[in-house]
């Protein structure tokens, strides 16, 4: 048997005794974040695909110096860890503003 102890601060029906009015309110700015959030990092996704496809494109030119190679494969790499690491933290708000609106 597992005990824990209990956090008289944790109150998990908060959400139930919200007034119906400030629920609304505060859902409507949740929906309105999560869309600002996802054009948001759109526009960052965006400048790092363009640093990728600029990487990319100096690697498959025809007669590539291939002196330049890591160089240009580190940008790419970098770039698109710019790229996932973007998307992480964005879904990650994102699905927690999702959780907070289905609660009520």
């Amino acid at each position: 048997m597992t005990v824990y102890s209990e956090n008289e601060h944790d109150d998990n029906s908060v959400h139930s005794q919200t007034n119906p009015e400030v629920k609304a309110v505060i859902n409507d700015a949740l929906k309105t974040m999560v869309k600002q959030k996802k054009v948001k990092t759109a526009v960052k996704v965006h400048d790092s695909l363009a640093k990728m496809i600029a990487a990319n494109r100096r690697m498959v030119k025809p007669y590539t110096n291939y002196r330049f190679t890591d160089g240009a494969w580190d940008e790419f790499l970098a770039a698109f860890d710019e790229v996932k690491d973007c998307i992480e933290s964005s879904l990650m708000v994102i699905s927690e503003a999702e959780d907070k609106i289905a609660e009520g």
